[in-house]
């Protein structure tokens, strides 16, 4: 019984990623909440720039790109980025990745310290060490 109900957790858990994945934009945003992520750096006291590439919408592309499977590259992260902003009604960002992937290295260190002053971003940590093992494009 307990194989079934691994197996349908695997199943669901395929389709969710699938349905992530056919979405443009940053589907990991509707996720992982954005004032959940924005309490978490207060608590954490953790300060940021209001940039394109804040911590979270770094977070959301990532995960997008990690999980993508077609083309996990920065270009495609940023493409998705830009649509997500488009569809919002905010000015559209630049196709050249390098403020992706600059955001990108930093999240890491943003993460983890995170973690260690409050211990409050799980989700994120958890999803960034199961991404470890995907490959995900650099340039």
């Amino acid at each position: 019984m307990a194989y079934r109900s691994k197996e349908a957790l695997a199943g669901q858990v395929q389709s969710e990623i699938e349905r992530l994945n056919s979405e443009d934009g940053l589907p990991f945003r509707e996720l992982l909440d954005e004032k959940r992520l924005l309490a978490a750096l207060q608590t954490a006291g953790i300060e940021f720039r209001d940039r394109i590439y804040n911590p979270m919408v770094t977070l959301w592309a990532f995960l997008s790109q990690a999980m993508g499977g077609g083309d996990p590259s920065c270009a495609n992260a940023v493409s998705r980025v830009l649509v997500d902003r488009v569809r919002r009604n905010l000015k559209p960002c630049s196709t050249n990745s390098s403020s992706y992937c600059t955001a990108r290295q930093r999240l890491h260190c943003l993460v983890e310290e995170a973690r260690r002053r409050c211990g409050v971003w799980q989700e994120a940590v958890a999803n960034l060490r199961f991404s470890q093992g995907t490959q995900v494009g650099q340039g």
